[in-house]
């Protein structure tokens, strides 16, 4: 897991992500690659999640503030 800092944020993601600062310390933000095509459209309206679409290449899914789902 790589680990930056961005925004006053200390961010741990399965992708590389080489513009941002490396850091270190406990994550405020966590990425991560996943299947998230089995999810269906009305699961965007969860009360601590959110399901998006990126361009329409893919999906994303926020949970709880902190946890991103490519």
């Amino acid at each position: 897991m790589y680990i930056y800092t961005a925004y006053n944020l200390c961010i741990h993601s399965e992708i590389p992500l080489p513009e941002l600062m490396d850091s270190d310390g406990p994550p405020d933000v966590i990425i991560r690659l996943g299947k998230l095509s089995h999810l269906p459209p009305e699961t965007a309206n969860w009360s601590n999640r959110v399901l998006g679409e990126l361009h329409g290449k893919a999906k994303v899914l926020i949970e709880d503030g902190r946890e991103i789902t490519i």
